[in-house]
């Protein structure tokens, strides 16, 4: 059953991931976990929860240039209830 898209609508696709605490996906071969390379075709990668250990500016910095790697044009995310430590880094 084929879709048909309609010009006047716009289709956003969402991939949402969460906690993955500075590590990037698992290989494609691992199928433990759900979060693996590569990530599912989407417009927008939101990520909800803990995406640092403990917000140290190197952590920031890591998944800022994992994010340059992806073919996502956006990355949406809530840093979660970790406070950030940025000003002890």
């Amino acid at each position: 059953m084929g879709s048909t898209i309609n010009p006047d609508t716009v289709t956003t696709r969402f991939c949402i991931i969460s906690d993955t605490h500075t590590q990037p996906p698992l290989p494609s071969t691992s199928t433990s976990y759900a979060y693996r390379h590569p990530l599912p075709s989407a417009n927008v990668l939101l990520h909800a929860g803990d995406i640092t250990m403990v917000g140290r500016l190197a952590e920031y910095t890591y998944i800022e240039d994992y994010q340059k790697l992806s073919p996502l044009p956006l990355l949406a995310a809530k840093l979660s209830r970790r406070r950030s430590n940025l000003s002890r880094a």
